[in-house]
């Protein structure tokens, strides 16, 4: 029966070295920026209403940020760095 081959072995020098690049210490890790992490909290009924009247209108305009996380996360950003945190 002859041998069955594998992905690998059809892969060309460059992309073996490619993806043996990826696996090494050379390996490419999110930020703590780009982490993100749950937070539970409540919000005011007419701030979550208008946040996702803006996330809505926002998506259908294609305007970033349009989900409410990345709304959220900009606006707390914003009010941290405004008030020296």
């Amino acid at each position: 029966m002859p041998k069955r081959s594998t992905l690998a072995d059809s892969l060309t020098a460059k992309e073996k070295e490619f993806v043996n690049r990826a696996k090494g210490p050379h390996a490419i890790s999110p930020t703590d920026e780009e982490i993100l992490e749950k937070e539970g909290f409540l919000m005011r009924r007419s701030l979550r209403r208008r946040m996702t009247k803006a996330s809505m209108e926002r998506k259908l305009s294609r305007e970033r940020p349009w989900t409410k996380q990345d709304i959220h996360n900009q606006a707390v950003e914003e009010w941290l760095d405004r008030n020296g945190y």
